[in-house]
C-alpha cells in the first residue's frame, strides 16, 4: 500500500473543505484496510450525515483485489475543453464533452478497470463493489455506459451526489 504524503495535498490547492473531507475519507479507509477480512470481497461503509456527530457524510471503500496490487493516488486537475467537443467511448459510441471537467482524486489500481475510486472537488466520490451479473453474458444497450467510465464522468461532471446518479 502507497501513502501519500501530506505535501501533496494541502489546504492551498484543496479548499478547506475538501480538504477536511479528504482526511475523514483517508481515515475510514485506513480502518477499513486495518480490519478487513482476508476475503476477496470488495466493501463499502456510507454514513450519512444524520448518523455522524457533526452532520458529516463519511464514505469509505476497501477494494480486496489480492494483496499484491499497488494502489496509485492521482490528482487530476480541471480540464478546459472548450464548447462543442466529444468524448470518444471505447464502445465506439460519442458523448458530448462538458466545457470544463472538475478536478478529482483517483485511486487507481493498475490492470483492475473495475476497482478506480474518486472524489471530485465538490466532494462527490464513487467506487464500485463486486456484483456479478445474473446475465450470462451482460452487454451494454442502446448507446449506454458501464464500468470505469461511468465513475470518471460523474467524478468529471458531478457537483452533487443526486447529479452523478442523474
Amino acid at each position: 500500500m502507497h501513502v501519500v504524503s501530506r505535501n501533496i495535498l494541502t489546504k492551498s490547492n484543496l479548499d478547506e473543505g475538501i480538504f477536511i473531507l479528504f482526511k475523514k475519507l483517508f481515515c475510514m479507509i485506513s480502518f477499513i484496510l486495518i480490519f478487513h477480512s482476508p476475503a476477496m470481497a470488495c466493501y463499502s461503509v456510507v454514513a450519512g450525515k444524520k448518523a455522524t456527530a457533526d452532520g458529516s457524510v463519511l464514505f469509505g471503500h476497501n477494494e480486496d483485489n489480492s494483496r499484491n496490487v499497488a494502489a496509485y493516488m492521482w490528482k487530476v486537475e480541471r480540464i478546459h475543453h472548450g464548447a462543442g467537443k466529444w468524448m470518444q467511448l471505447k464502445s465506439g459510441n460519442r458523448i458530448p464533452q462538458v466545457e470544463t471537467t472538475c478536478s478529482y482524486l483517483w485511486l487507481q489500481m493498475p490492470e483492475r478497470d473495475h476497482s478506480d475510486g474518486f472524489l471530485n472537488e465538490y466532494g462527490v466520490a464513487i467506487a464500485s463493489d463486486n456484483c456479478p451479473s445474473r446475465e450470462d453474458n451482460p452487454e451494454i444497450t442502446n448507446g449506454g455506459i458501464g464500468g470505469p467510465v461511468l465513475r470518471r464522468l460523474v467524478a468529471e461532471r458531478a457537483k452533487t451526489a443526486r447529479e452523478g446518479v442523474k
